[in-house]
């Protein structure tokens, strides 16, 4: 996902800060390389879409003309129950009147992508779009998990992707909205039959 995110800053021209991703298994006790089953497209979708937040943040605080970029720290942790991955920024953070609004689609901290005379972009859009973190959370609770940002306005944004670590436990989470169901339901009342 990184490295995904880094040619899409390039392919705009800018730098952009490090990566140090460290993991630990609570299960051995030991900074062990961390595996999961999941479908990777979905974990991926996820981490892409912070890790873009962030470096796009990070190279917004300190200009696209600084020599050196406090780097974005990712830590993977293995518990018993969850996974959880922490994603942690030096970008200046986000007020905290505006976390929820976050999570709405269609609103952007980000400036909106420029537009030719068709209505199209220009260039692949490295953000502004409005629809990225909403889609994140989205994936994380389909699979009983979870999404949240942390923000010290001024310093940075930590954000905490938790999912369930033992795939048995993390089924899908399908919103029921058929009126069949209801018909399966319902309990029967006795009939003449059954005297």
């Amino acid at each position: 996902a990184y490295a995904t995110a880094k040619h899409l800053f390039e392919r705009a021209l800018y730098r952009v800060p490090d990566i140090e991703i460290s993991s630990y298994n609570a299960r051995s006790n030991e900074n062990s390389p961390v595996t999961i089953v999941y479908i990777p497209a979905h974990i991926y979708h996820i981490v892409f879409e912070l890790l873009k937040n962030s470096l796009r943040a990070t190279v917004e605080r300190h200009g696209l003309d600084a020599k050196n970029y406090p780097p974005v720290r990712v830590r993977v942790v293995k518990g018993h129950e969850d996974l959880t991955i922490e994603i942690a920024d030096q970008g200046g953070g986000v007020p905290r009147s505006k976390i929820s609004q976050l999570f709405h689609y269609m609103y952007s901290t980000a400036p909106k992508p420029q537009l030719d005379s068709g209505g199209d972009a220009k260039g692949t859009p490295i953000a502004g779009l409005g629809y990225g973190l909403p889609i994140a959370r989205l994936y994380a609770k389909y699979f009983q998990g979870s999404l949240a940002l942390a923000s010290v306005e001024g310093l940075g944004t930590w954000a905490y992707i938790s999912i369930k670590a033992e795939p048995a436990n993390a089924s899908e989470f399908l919103p029921v909205s058929s009126k069949l169901r209801y018909s399966y339901t319902t309990k029967k009342g006795s009939d003449w039959t059954s005297h």
